[in-house]
């Protein structure tokens, strides 16, 4: 599966509603593939603002991402 990224950033981060979005899952189960370690935990920024880096994401779910669309 190749997943198109923005070609404007090299590195992208996302929130987890974003992040199980891209994912094709739900944010519940975004939140256990977290906790069960199926992809890496997050980045906190404040405390109510936790970030993913969708090219790690890519790398522990075996996906291969592209820049363009």
């Amino acid at each position: 599966m190749t997943i198109p990224l923005d070609s404007t950033a090299s590195t992208k981060f996302v929130r987890a509603k974003n992040a199980a979005r891209w994912a094709s899952v739900s944010k519940s189960t975004w939140h256990n593939w977290v906790r069960d370690g199926r992809v890496p935990p997050g980045i906190k920024l404040s405390p109510g603002v936790t970030v993913w880096n969708l090219n790690e994401v890519a790398v522990a779910l075996g996906l291969e991402m592209r820049c363009g669309g």
